[in-house]
C-alpha cells in the first residue's frame, strides 16, 4: 500500500469515495465511487462500482453493476467480473486491454 491516502469516508448512503491514493488499492464495499486519483493499481469488489476518476495502473473489478463514466481514465488493463458486459463510453481512456469475465 502507498504512503498517502485521502478519503471522504462513508456518506449517508454507505458509499465510500476515494479521493487520492499513492500506491495500490484493494477495497471491498457495498457501493464504491472512485472519483479521484489512484497512482497505481485498483482491485475492488462491491455490489455497485462507479469509476469516474483516474487510475494510473491496472483495474480489477468484481460487482453486480459497474459503471465507468466518461471522465474515467485507466492507465493499464481493465479486467472486470460482472453478470453482464458493461458499455464503456468512447470518451473513457483505457491504456491496456479490456477483459470481461461473466459471473452469476
Amino acid at each position: 500500500m502507498g504512503g498517502l491516502m485521502q478519503t471522504e469516508g462513508k456518506n449517508t448512503n454507505n458509499e465510500i469515495a476515494v479521493v487520492h491514493v499513492k500506491g495500490r488499492v484493494m477495497i471491498g464495499a457495498g457501493t464504491l465511487h472512485v472519483g479521484g486519483r489512484i497512482d497505481s493499481d485498483l482491485r475492488a469488489g462491491a455490489r455497485n462500482i462507479v469509476i469516474a476518476g483516474i487510475v494510473e495502473g491496472d483495474v480489477q473489478l468484481a460487482a453486480d453493476t459497474i459503471t465507468i463514466l466518461p471522465s474515467a481514465r485507466i492507465g493499464g488493463d481493465l479486467v472486470y467480473r460482472c453478470p453482464k458486459a458493461i458499455q464503456v463510453s468512447d470518451d473513457v481512456q483505457i491504456g491496456g486491454d479490456v477483459t470481461f469475465i461473466q459471473s452469476d
